[in-house]
């Protein structure tokens, strides 16, 4: 996995334009940037 194990619970929002909303600590955590595939 990218950036290692997760643990924790995060909330995840569907904005209003239908884009997933991802906390910006869990982001960090998995050196996630704009255009990384999530699936």
């Amino acid at each position: 996995m990218v950036g290692g194990p997760v643990s924790g619970t995060y909330q995840v929002i569907m904005g209003d334009r239908g884009r997933l909303v991802i906390p910006a600590e869990l982001r960090e955590r998995l050196s996630l940037e704009v255009g990384t595939p999530l699936v």
